[in-house]
C-alpha cells in the first residue's frame, strides 16, 4: 500500500510489538572471539520495511562474496535462517549458518509425549515412511510452491493403533505428515537436535559478544 507521496518505496514494517514506517537496515559485522580484535562492519543491506529477514540472507552472502569477505561461519538471528538456506549456503558458498531454526509447533511436539515428525523413519529411496509402531505409509505425494512432501497413513491402519491419541486427532483419516525434500528435512531435524545442546548455545553466544 502506498503510504506517503513523498517516499513511494517506504512500507510498514512490524517485528513483534514494534511497528514503523520506512525501511530496514541489515548489518553484517565481524565477531572474532578475541577481545583484542575490533569488530568491523563488512556489509550493509537496506530494504523496505515489509521485507522478511530471511529474504535478505542470500543477498548478503552474494554481496560478501563480491568483496571476498565470505565467512566460514555466519551467525544469524532465527529470522534469517531457514532449512533451505542451511543447505544452499554450504553447497553454494561453503558457509555454515549458525543460528536456531524454528521449533516444531505441531501439537504432537508441544505435548511432549506425542509422535511428532522426528519420530518417523523416512525411506527416501522407497518413498515411504514408517511410524513408531512399525506401520508403513500408504501414500507419498510431492507438493509444490513451496516444495513439500505429503505422507499419508491409511485410516484403517491408524484407527486400530493403540497409540492413536498420541499421533493424530483426525477421526476420518490416518496420520498425515508434511515434510521437506530429503536434504532440507535432514538439515532441519539435525539443527533442531543441535540447538538443544549446551555446546551449540555456547557457540551461538558469540553473536552477542
Amino acid at each position: 500500500m502506498l503510504r506517503s507521496p513523498y517516499d513511494v518505496e517506504a512500507r510498514t514494517g512490524k517485528k513483534r510489538d514494534l511497528r514503523w514506517f520506512g525501511y530496514k537496515v541489515h548489518v553484517s559485522e565481524t565477531c572474532d572471539a578475541s577481545p583484542d580484535v575490533p569488530h568491523l562492519i563488512v556489509q550493509v543491506q537496506t530494504t523496505v520495511g515489509n521485507v522478511q529477514d530471511v529474504e535478505v540472507t542470500a543477498a548478503i552472502q552474494q554481496a560478501l562474496a563480491q568483496t571476498d569477505r565470505l565467512p566460514q561461519e555466519q551467525f544469524l538471528d532465527t529470522g534469517y535462517v531457514d532449512v533451505e538456506l542451511l543447505v544452499s549456503s554450504r553447497q553454494d558458498s561453503g558457509i555454515t549458518l549458525v543460528g536456531p531454526v524454528l521449533s516444531d509447533n505441531s501439537w504432537q511436539a508441544k505435548a511432549g509425549n506425542g509422535f511428532d515428525a522426528a519420530h518417523f523413519q523416512i525411506d527416501w529411496q522407497a518413498t515411504c515412511a514408517t511410524c513408531p509402531q512399525g506401520q508403513q505409509s500408504s501414500r507419498w505425494t510431492p507438493l509444490h510452491d513451496p516444495d513439500r512432501i505429503e505422507i499419508v497413513f491409511a485410516h484403517t491402519t491408524c484407527a486400530a493403533c493403540p497409540c492413536r491419541s498420541e499421533c493424530t486427532r483426525s477421526q476420518t483419516t490416518g496420520r498425515v505428515l508434511h515434510v521437506r525434500p530429503q536434504k532440507p528435512q535432514e538439515a532441519l531435524l539435525t539443527r533442531r537436535q543441535e540447538q538443544e545442546r549446551p555446546t551449540f548455545r555456547q557457540h551461538y553466544a558469540t553473536r552477542g559478544h
